[in-house]
C-alpha cells in the first residue's frame, strides 16, 4: 500500500545502504571468510585471492585484544585466475567474545607479488560460539539466557537508512542501557555498520530474512539466491547467532498443512547449515515449525499465567503437520507490545497490542508481570519484546520514533535481570 497502516510501515524502495567504488589491483585479496573454533583455540580462514597467475606470499598479522601479535605467512602459486587459500590459526589464550566482554581480535592481510606488496585487507574477529545442550542455549559453552529486544531498523526521515554511523552506534547502546544483551532485527536485512558496532559494543543478533508475501516460484528462486547473498555477506559477524529465514508463515501461508511449503522451508533450513554450521537456525519465527534448531513463539497476551506452559499459542500450532517437537530450545520471541504515550492520549490510527496502559507505573507493572512470568518457567530459554522505539503510527516502544526514552531504562534493565 502507499500509505503505512498497523505493522506495516512507509515503503522502502532503491540504495537504501551504503554504496561506494574502489579502485582494485589486478591481483588482490578478492574475499575473507572467519571461522572460529574456541575449542581447539583455532581461527579458520578462507581467503579468496584473484590475478595474475604466478608465485605469491600472503602474510597475516593477528592483534589481540592485549596488543599482542599473532604473525603467519604462506607462500603458494596461483595456478588459476581465481584460488581459494585455507589455513588455521592457532590463537593461545583465547578471549573470548560476549556481549558482557565483546573482545575482538583485529586482523591484516598483505599480499605480496615479488617484492612488492599488491593489496591489503583489515578485518576483525571474534572468539565466539553458539551452542545448544540438554534444551538450552550456550554461548562459549555456558548455558546463555536471551534478553531481546525487537528492533526493526526504521528512522525518522530516512525509513531505512540512519542519518548517520552514530544512529546505529545509539541504537545499541539504548538497547544495552535497557538491559538487553540481544535484538531480534525484524524483517530487515541490517546495514553493515550497525553489524560492526554490535560486534564492537557486544550484542546479540537473530539477523531475519524480509519475507516475500505471494508463494510462487519466482518468489522461492529469488528468496534462495538472496538469501545466500545475505549470508555471504554478514557470515564474519561475531554478534549474529541465529539465522531466520521466515516470520510467521509470511509467504508460506500454509506451511501447517502444506508438503511442498514444508519441504521448501526444509531445504532452506538445509541450505542455511550447508552454508554455516556454527549458528543457530530459526525456520519460521513464531508460527508453524518444521525443521528447526530453536521453537520459538509470538504471543501478545496480557495474561502472565499463559506463559506457564509451553503451549502458549492456542490459536496456532506449534508445530507443522507431520513434524513433532524434539526437545530444541523455547524462546517467547514476540510479547508485550503494548501502546504506551507519556500523555496517556492516542490517536485513531496509533496503536499497539491488547489494552493502552494509561501511565508510566501501569506500563511497567505489565511489563513486570509478563517478563518474570517467562524467566519463572525454566522451559523458556530466553524472551523478546516488543518493541524498541515506536514506528509511526505503531507506538509500543520502549522509546519513541525519535528515541526519547519513554521509561526510566533502569526500571526496565531490573526486570530482565530477575532471577527466579
Amino acid at each position: 500500500k502507499l500509505h503505512s497502516f498497523a505493522c506495516f510501515y512507509t515503503r522502502t524502495t532503491g540504495i537504501w545502504q551504503t554504496v561506494w567504488l574502489e579502485p582494485l589491483p589486478l591481483t588482490r585479496v578478492e574475499k575473507v571468510r572467519l571461522r572460529t573454533n574456541i575449542n581447539r583455540s583455532t581461527v579458520h580462514f578462507d581467503v579468496w585471492i584473484k590475478g595474475k597467475c604466478g608465485p605469491k606470499v600472503l602474510q597475516l598479522d593477528i592483534i589481540t585484544p592485549v596488543k599482542k601479535t599473532i604473525a603467519f605467512s604462506r607462500e603458494f602459486r596461483l595456478s588459476e585466475d581465481s584460488q581459494i587459500l585455507s589455513f588455521d590459526v592457532a590463537i593461545p589464550d583465547a578471549q573470548l567474545w560476549s556481549p558482557e566482554d565483546p573482545n575482538l581480535y583485529q586482523v591484516k592481510i598483505q599480499l605480496q607479488e615479488g617484492k612488492q606488496y599488491v593489496d591489503q585487507v583489515e578485518t576483525y574477529f571474534g572468539m565466539r560460539d553458539i551452542s545448544l545442550e540438554g534444551g538450552k542455549i550456550l554461548l562459549n559453552n555456558k548455558p546463555y539466557y536471551l534478553r531481546m529486544v525487537l528492533d526493526q531498523g526504521y528512522f525518522p526521515g530516512g525509513v531505512y537508512t540512519g542519518s548517520s554511523d552514530q544512529d546505529y552506534r545509539k541504537d545499541i547502546i539504548a538497547t544495552k542501557k535497557f538491559g538487553f544483551n540481544g535484538v531480534r532485527k525484524h524483517q530487515k536485512i541490517e546495514d553493515p555498520r550497525y553489524l560492526y558496532w554490535a560486534d564492537k559494543l557486544g550484542l546479540l543478533i537473530w539477523e531475519e530474512a524480509p519475507s516475500f508475501h505471494q508463494w510462487s516460484e519466482k518468489a522461492r528462486n529469488d528468496f534462495r539466491g538472496t538469501w545466500k547473498e545475505i549470508m555471504e555477506r554478514d557470515c564474519n559477524h561475531p554478534c549474529i547467532i541465529a539465522w531466520v529465514p521466515f516470520n510467521e508463515s509470511w509467504g508460506i501461508n500454509d506451511v501447517k498443512w502444506n508438503k511442498e511449503q514444508q519441504q521448501f522451508v526444509v531445504s532452506i533450513y538445509e541450505l542455511t547449515r550447508s552454508l554455516d554450521s556454527r549458528r543457530l537456525i530459526v525456520d519460521n519465527s513464531g508460527w508453524e515449525h518444521t525443521k528447526t534448531d530453536i521453537i520459538d513463539i509470538h504471543n501478545y497476551t496480557e495474561d502472565p499465567k499463559v506463559f506457564s506452559s509451553l503451549d502458549t499459542a492456542p490459536d496456532r500450532t506449534l508445530m507443522a503437520s507431520g513434524f513433532n517437537y524434539t526437545g530444541q530450545p523455547v524462546v517467547i520471541s514476540e510479547y508485550g507490545g503494548m501502546a504506551f504515550k507519556e500523555d496517556s492520549s492516542k490517536e485513531a490510527k496509533e496503536w499497539g497490542y491488547g489494552s493502552v496502559p494509561q501511565t508510566m507505573e501501569e506500563y511497567l507493572a505489565r511489563y513486570e508481570t509478563l517478563t518474570k512470568a517467562i524467566i519463572r518457567q525454566d522451559i523458556f530459554s530466553g524472551f523478546c519484546f516488543t518493541q524498541l522505539y515506536d514506528i509511526e503510527q505503531e507506538i509500543n516502544g520502549l522509546m519513541t520514533y525519535c528515541r526519547k526514552e519513554k521509561v526510566p531504562p533502569q526500571s526496565i534493565a531490573e526486570i530482565n535481570q530477575f532471577r527466579p
